[in-house]
């Protein structure tokens, strides 16, 4: 049947049944049939193509990721692809002759529908984004292109819509928007705390001698009381001012920290009553304490000044009374936590949490409270330091606080702890009063700052101490070249220019094994302090100091 071309087949085998009289009429049906479908493929050959391109067209659409949706120029749906039924829930039998408007999340407004509709009307495709609702009742962000399918005349007979869930991607990109904005607040805040640490450092050095002479003023009781009086309104302040410092110290986290291991509930607890006494009484206090609360290392009286704080801010929020609660747990951050919380470090801690019921903060609001000098508070009313010095603290023990706020849905500050192991260590240890000192010792005093180096020098010559003093640690060496006489104790600046005070230490420690020491500094890194300094058996006081402390930590010292 070679060169017989594929029309005549089916001829030949309808002659062939014909001329057959043993075939069965069915048999003869089924040849014609042959025949004709043969005959027909042969004659509508580009046709036959064209089917084939649409069925592969179809597969494709089939296959596609994006959701495809046609309807009818009423906005009727006819098809639906396998995509769609993913992304919303609905089957095709579900959607075809249902109106998309079975999406509708009334997210859009009417004018919104308003406008699309027109776009495709008028022959031209429409793009956007649209919040979507699936058949469980799940929000959806989709993008999506409409277009107009027109006929050979060029009227309308059909729309195509593509669209594409990028609810994921959304997502993504708002917590990579989460991650950068607290990266950068991250970046000013230390910024804005080394700042807080050079200023206070030159702050204490004023604010020193302002305690020490007005101390020994007060000591010789020369005056009549009105002289007195002023004489105690200068220290008052003082004393204010080194709170404040303390506070600028705390936020730039250059303070130094006494670090036990302890149960969060317990400081908590031993706060209570102080606390209770501070805040008003329309303001009521309840605690939900995690009953297996685990240890923390942390400096008591910091996480002290931590909650009252808070507690006071708490108050402040709500001046028609509320409630607040303070609530401990325990809670595992894990990485996918730490990726979107800069400065977190995955592990097991203790959150600690103090809400209100209070008017709570707008974006901007809560974008700068842990700025110092920021206030909401009327003039006069607020320093700007208390979240400031809180964040500090909290940042220095190395832990996380983070602040959740709506307005009028009030305020959630969270702060966490990472656990530790507990020690035998008490948190309640005090300083053994000591009474007045008198001391014959030697003592060399090494300070840069002349009013510093001056009150430690006025101070100790009264309690009884020989005095050698220098303004650098240079000078010192060069002065104890000629000096012949004992030396006691060393009482040195950390930071100074040309020799640093622990360099000063082991120099004269080379003439005199047995020296003890005492560093001093208003503007000291917690890392040298504590893992450096203390480890050479050295005291550490802390500028601004009161006369009183200092003679106190000279004479601890001297009796070890």
């Amino acid at each position: 049947m070679i060169g017989i071309s594929e029309e005549n087949i089916g001829i030949l085998c309808l002659e062939h049944v014909k001329n057959d009289h043993q075939w069965q009429q069915d048999e003869i049906c089924f040849a014609c049939q042959l025949a004709d479908q043969i005959n027909i493929a042969y004659i509508n050959k580009d046709k036959y193509i064209a089917t084939r391109q649409i069925k592969k067209h179809l597969s494709a659409i089939e296959q596609a990721a994006e959701g495809i949706v046609i309807t009818d120029t009423n906005g009727n749906i006819e098809y639906v692809n396998p995509a769609f039924e993913n992304i919303t829930g609905y089957q095709s039998h579900e959607a075809i002759g249902q109106n998309p408007n079975i999406l509708k999340s009334g997210k859009q407004d009417r004018s919104f529908y308003e406008e699309l509709w027109k776009t495709i009307s008028g022959g031209k495709t429409w793009r956007g984004q649209i919040i979507n609702r699936k058949k469980d009742g799940t929000n959806y962000t989709e993008e999506a292109t409409i277009s107009p399918v027109f006929d050979t005349m060029g009227s309308i007979i059909n729309y195509v819509a593509v669209k594409r869930d990028i609810s994921e991607y959304l997502q993504l990109q708002e917590d990579k928007d989460i991650v950068d904005n607290q990266y950068k607040q991250a970046l000013k805040m230390e910024a804005i705390g080394r700042l807080a640490g050079g200023v206070a450092h030159d702050l204490n050095n004023l604010i020193t001698p302002i305690l020490g002479y007005s101390e020994l003023m007060l000591e010789d009781c020369e005056f009549d009381e009105e002289y007195q009086m002023y004489l105690e309104q200068i220290l008052g302040a003082g004393e204010r001012a080194r709170d404040l410092v303390r506070q600028l110290l705390a936020f730039s986290r250059k303070q130094d920290l006494e670090m036990v291991s302890v149960n969060i509930n317990d400081i908590i607890n031993g706060f209570w009553k102080l606390l209770r006494r501070t805040i008003r009484e329309d303001v009521n206090i309840n605690l939900q304490l995690f009953p297996h609360a685990r240890y923390v290392q942390a400096d008591v009286g910091q996480i002290e000044q931590v909650i009252m704080n808070l507690a006071i801010n708490a108050q402040d929020a709500m001046p028609e009374g509320g409630n607040m609660t303070i609530e401990t747990d325990e809670c595992e951050l894990d990485e996918a936590y730490a990726a979107t919380h800069p400065g977190v470090k995955p592990g097991y801690y203790m959150m600690m949490a103090i809400s209100d019921t209070g008017h709570g903060m707008d974006p901007e609001t809560k974008e700068r409270i842990f700025t110092p000098f920021f206030t909401t508070k009327e003039r006069g009313k607020g320093t700007g330091l208390g979240l400031a010095t809180v964040y500090g603290i909290i940042k220095q023990h190395g832990g996380n606080i983070w602040v959740y706020s709506e307005p009028n849905y009030g305020t959630v500050f969270k702060i966490y702890l990472m656990i530790c192991e507990p020690s035998k260590q008490n948190i309640n240890e005090t300083f053994t009063e000591v009474h007045e000192t008198i001391g014959n010792e030697t003592v060399m005093i090494v300070e840069d700052d002349s009013m510093v180096r001056t009150l430690a020098i006025n101070a100790l010559k009264r309690r009884g101490y020989k005095i050698l003093a220098s303004s650098s640690g240079i000078e010192c060496i060069e002065m104890l070249q000629c000096y012949k006489g004992s030396l006691d104790i060393l009482l040195t600046d950390i930071i100074m220019p040309g020799m640093n005070g622990k360099e000063l230490y082991h120099r004269i420690k080379i003439q005199y094994p047995d020296i003890k020491v005492i560093f001093m500094s208003g503007y000291t890194d917690n890392f040298i302090v504590k893992n450096d300094l203390h480890e050479l058996g050295a005291n550490f006081i802390q500028k601004p100091f009161t006369v009183q402390n200092l003679t106190k930590i000279v004479k601890e010292t001297l009796e070890k």
